[in-house]
């Protein structure tokens, strides 16, 4: 059963009774039948939302992949997204394969939170070598941050090198 929502707002617009335009956001598609339940979200994209950046941004490029009809645009629309934040994502892909591995292993809404596409893009445009000096600063400041909180730190920092030994979550 879907139930109505009735809005009731009085604003005044611009100066001397002016009418302007006004943009009412709202939580549902204006103009839909909202007599009949709105379909459910594919459960990809669902999947996809509760996941860190660089993992909706790995799924996002093998979904353009795998589908050659298948334009930034339209997968933008699909998504519920807009071009240029698949493009803001798809920036987090040129980071260096160690900072890709602890990241696809981050399950803590705080973590996944504090290493945000925000504070990780700037990383993409640098040299692999700023890249993991840059990132391990970031860890520490999580560090700080996190154990500020609970008393004792959440992530232990260990150097990357080439060998594959890295960072662990604890």
């Amino acid at each position: 059963m879907v139930r109505g929502v009735v809005v009731t707002a009085q604003a005044v617009l611009g100066q001397q009774g002016r009418s302007n335009q006004a943009t009412i956001l709202t939580p549902f598609r204006c103009g839909e039948d909202l007599s009949r339940p709105a379909a459910e979200p594919a459960a990809a994209s669902i999947a996809i939302k509760a996941q860190h950046p660089l993992l909706r941004a790995r799924a996002w490029r093998r979904m353009l992949t795998l589908d050659s009809d298948l334009s930034l645009r339209k997968l933008a629309q699909r998504e519920g997204e807009v071009a240029p934040t698949l493009v803001r994502h798809f920036k987090l892909l040129k980071l260096s394969p160690e900072i890709q591995s602890y990241l696809s292993r981050l399950h803590d809404s705080k973590a996944i939170h504090f290493f945000s596409q925000r504070r990780l893009a700037p990383l993409a445009a640098m040299s692999e070598t700023d890249q993991l000096k840059t990132f391990r600063q970031l860890q520490m400041e999580f560090g700080t941050l996190a154990s500020s909180v609970t008393g004792r730190p959440s992530v232990a920092v260990r150097p990357v090198n080439r060998q594959g030994n890295g960072i662990r979550l604890l």
